[in-house]
């Protein structure tokens, strides 16, 4: 197979200091290759670095071949937050120029590299277990106080801890 010119890793050899420039071909005769820190630092630094909607595609489009090798873990843990995070700030700095293709682009490396968006819910996460326990003693409150109001009281709770992580998956 043709080797996919993505992000090159350029490294200084001989006495000028020429670089030779690697190519990394997520697929090399068909089977996924490993990924290194240097090509995923480039490739993020490429992401980070876009100015316009092309370069942005561009660069997400190196990304999700560097994250679609089922074999690749560095992605998808050491670079999990860094990724997720650039996502999210070319996103804010795009701003009316992040239309559905880029939208949909970023979905599904973060489904790549983040299958479960730990990494956009962690903010919640963080405040999760306190306000699900302040509902849990709310509720229990409302059934010893006032009986007749407890299955209203418990499907609010439920909303109000759940509705966040949809709207946070849904949104993001």
């Amino acid at each position: 197979s043709a080797a996919v010119a993505l992000c090159s890793v350029g490294a200084p050899t001989g006495v000028l200091g020429a670089t030779t420039v690697t190519t990394y071909d997520p697929y090399m005769d068909g089977v996924p290759q490993s990924v290194t820190r240097e090509t995923v630092e480039e490739c993020l630094g490429r992401l980070s670095q876009a100015k316009s909607r092309g370069d942005t595609l561009n660069a997400m489009q190196d990304v999700f071949r560097l994250a679609d090798g089922k074999g690749n873990t560095l992605l998808r843990s050491k670079f999990k937050y860094r990724v997720v995070q650039t996502l999210n700030e070319k996103r804010a700095e795009l701003g009316n120029a992040w239309d559905s293709e880029l939208r949909f682009g970023s979905g599904a490396i973060k489904r790549q590299v983040d299958p479960l968006r730990t990494v956009d819910l962690l903010p919640y996460l963080r405040v999760a277990p306190f306000l699900g326990g302040a509902l849990y003693v709310g509720a229990l409150l409302v059934q010893q106080a006032f009986l007749p109001a407890f299955p209203l009281a418990y499907a609010a709770s439920v909303l109000v801890l759940t509705l966040p992580v949809v709207f946070i998956v849904a949104f993001s």
